[in-house]
């Protein structure tokens, strides 16, 4: 609610005067970006909600807002009494927050909380290596934290920043389930290396989704890069976004060796977009995922790469070894496909056995109008699919 209204100090009054009548809501959600909040108004805010003894559920949106490093009082508060508190989601970004803020809202972070459910977005802010090092050390201490999303997009995060923070989170162990959001910074080999060898400790982890879009990530330990995932056993649903690094044939080759290891693989969604991949990075790709038998959900992207008929080729024998296969997702835009290699490719999806939704787009590559129509009744005429969406123009 109120989200993006200028509702300035006189609103939130109003809405912490609205609140204090409500104190036995278990779900409370804020929207309260872009309105000119100030220190005394998120100070207000949570001494009110503060009140809110059964509060179970809280959503509290405060991006954008030019929030600094002493802006955040009263958060201690909040945090320290709706002891029931189970989820907690909270939104900070393009705020003004550095070091010292980071290390303030981390000091509320402490053995006695007791939420199991974090979203934090500290996107666009500038908490440098102190600040980061020091949150993933207080996220440790959330011993009943089972499931985190970290957003820290656009926050000039290099290999220093992250290795120090990678130290620290590693002793999260606690955790299932495992969101972190990276695009839009620094990193390079090492620090995504160091970050992965921390998660590796998780041996509770279930779900993960790791992404590293816009970094400058050449893939020199990207096999070391997937075996530390495959650590991670009981590993079932995962999303790696490496799109806009310099990641290569050689790089996508050993990350898929490495995940060759991740037998217990239900959904899997990988991400090499505009990564200069060609014949060899997609052969090795389904040569290292061949393993992965339990496959029922994949979604794999190579747009604007150099991707080749043979490779497509390859892809399509891939696709038929996974028996379990239900879901499909190929995102193959702007590359060298010709009007054979989609013929083979979608020949292989309708053979797919257990394959009940298919979404291929295959747009600006030299395949013929006449041969798309030609695709699509091939696709239709599969009768277990139940849902098939064909692009290629």
């Amino acid at each position: 609610m109120s989200e993006d209204n200028q509702i300035g100090e006189e609103g939130v009054k109003g809405l912490g005067t609205a609140l204090v009548s409500c104190s036995n809501l278990s779900t409370i959600i804020l929207g309260l970006s872009q309105n000119k909040i100030n220190s005394q108004n998120v100070s207000d805010l949570c001494s009110t909600l503060s009140k809110c003894n059964n509060l179970k559920r809280l959503t509290l949106e405060l991006g954008k807002n030019q929030l600094g490093d002493f802006d955040l009082q009263g958060l201690d508060t909040l945090l320290e009494s709706c002891d029931k508190l189970q989820s907690f989601i909270f939104d900070l970004e393009q705020n003004s927050i550095g070091k010292d803020g980071i290390i303030a809202l981390a000091n509320r972070f402490t053995s006695d909380i007791k939420f199991s459910y974090l979203d934090l977005n500290l996107s666009s802010n500038n908490i440098g290596i102190e600040g980061i090092s020091y949150l993933g050390s207080a996220l440790s201490n959330c011993k009943n934290l089972s499931s985190l999303k970290l957003k820290l997009f656009f926050s000039k995060i290099n290999d220093e920043d992250i290795i120090g923070f990678a130290q620290n989170f590693a002793k999260c162990l606690s955790l299932s389930s495992l969101d972190i959001y990276l695009d839009h910074n620094l990193i390079k080999d090492q620090g995504a290396l160091t970050l992965c060898s921390a998660i590796s400790n998780f041996k509770s982890l279930s779900d993960l989704t790791i992404t590293f879009m816009s970094n400058q990530i050449k893939g020199e330990n990207a096999k070391e890069l997937g075996q530390a995932l495959s650590n991670c056993c009981k590993l079932q649903n995962l999303t790696i976004m490496l799109c806009r690094n310099e990641i290569g044939d050689l790089g996508v080759s050993d990350l898929s060796s490495g995940l060759s290891n991740c037998l217990s693989l239900i959904n899997l969604n990988l991400n090499f977009d505009e990564n200069e991949i060609g014949n060899n990075g997609s052969l090795d790709l389904c040569s290292g995922l061949a393993n992965c038998v339990n496959l029922t959900d994949l979604t794999l992207s190579f747009e604007n790469n150099q991707i080749i008929d043979e490779d497509v080729n390859k892809i399509g024998l891939f696709l038929l070894n996974c028996v379990k296969l239900q879901n499909l997702t190929l995102w193959i835009d702007c590359n060298q496909i010709s009007d054979q290699g989609a013929l083979n490719l979608c020949n292989a999806i309708a053979k797919c056995t257990n394959l009940q939704n298919a979404m291929l787009q295959m747009n600006y590559n030299e395949i013929d109008e006449e041969i798309y129509q030609n695709l699509m009744k091939k696709l239709i005429k599969a009768k277990r699919l139940v849902n098939v969406l064909l692009s290629c123009f």
